[in-house]
């Protein structure tokens, strides 16, 4: 998944991005082929959430990052449920931007509000436009959602099929 964003990384020294990726790996088609990533199954669901968010601080505290940096947090497909689970939880992670790309929030939230403690000064949401996996109306309702709870959301429409870009993410760094 962060592959394309190397050389945003490798251009700004002071740039810290987090994106954690699904832990558990899986061929898309068949059994063979382009791998795919997950956070979880139905299975266990809720266990896997409570063992997602104490794997994300555990990793966070091993980073050391300093805690003036300005941190992005970067979501991308399943990975934007996995993050919002996360910026709720955390007592230890805060963000200063958050971007959401092509994943929706968490259905629990619909059905109890979460408290957020985190600060975050923004929160990107980004869909491209022939995204056939998240429809347009899932990314409308994240955003009116977010916004609902007092948050600085901007909605994002790129070029593109189900796949992030660091020509998407750039600009919100």
């Amino acid at each position: 998944m962060l592959g394309g964003l190397n050389d945003l990384v490798n251009e700004r020294d002071s740039l810290c991005i987090c994106a954690p990726e699904g832990l558990s790996r899986f061929y898309v088609k068949g059994l063979e082929g382009r791998v795919g990533a997950s956070w979880m199954t139905s299975d266990e669901r809720n266990q896997d959430i409570i063992d997602q968010i104490h794997y994300l601080d555990n990793w966070w505290e091993s980073l050391n990052i300093s805690a003036n940096t300005k941190v992005t947090l970067v979501g991308f497909s399943q990975g934007v449920a996995t993050a919002c689970r996360w910026i709720a939880a955390s007592k230890l992670f805060e963000p200063s931007t958050v971007i959401f790309h092509s994943g929706t929030i968490p259905p629990e939230w619909l059905k109890e509000v979460p408290k957020l403690p985190c600060p975050s000064e923004n929160f990107v949401l980004i869909r491209g436009d022939i995204d056939t996996i998240y429809p347009e109306e899932s990314h409308s309702e994240a955003a009116t959602f977010l916004t609902s709870l007092g948050l600085n959301v901007e909605t994002i429409k790129v070029q593109g099929s189900h796949k992030m870009t660091a020509e998407h993410i750039a600009p919100y760094l």
